[in-house]
């Protein structure tokens, strides 16, 4: 007997696919969105002064277990760049305390004009 508040979408195994769709559709979604958005946002927000930039990230993120996100944003900043030779660069985070999240702000870049 069905609750007349309760509604039934189908069998446990279409469910579950449908779950997974829902899923992969999100997953696509922030990736299509926050994968390309941020260098766009990147190349309007850097800060250069002199032979150093600083390249805002702005993302809750574990460095270590994001090195793409680190070296994607590296590799980007080179692509626009193409006349600096980057001589090295370290990424600006913070975490207050050990249960709290890590957040990524940025990361400063320092170059030189390429000879």
């Amino acid at each position: 007997m069905n609750n007349p508040g309760q509604f039934r979408l189908g069998k446990p195994n279409e469910v579950e696919k449908l779950k997974k769709y829902v899923l992969c559709i999100a997953m696509l979604s922030c990736l299509i969105l926050g994968g390309f958005g941020w260098a766009e946002a990147a190349d309007q927000d850097t800060l250069t002064i002199g032979n150093n930039s600083y390249v805002p990230i702005n993302e809750y993120a574990i460095p270590g277990k994001n090195p793409a996100l680190i070296l994607n944003t590296v590799k980007h900043f080179e692509n626009t760049h193409p006349q600096l030779e980057i001589i090295s660069w370290s990424i600006d985070k913070e975490q207050r305390a050990y249960v709290t999240a890590r957040f990524v702000y940025g990361i400063f870049i320092h170059h030189r004009p390429k000879k």
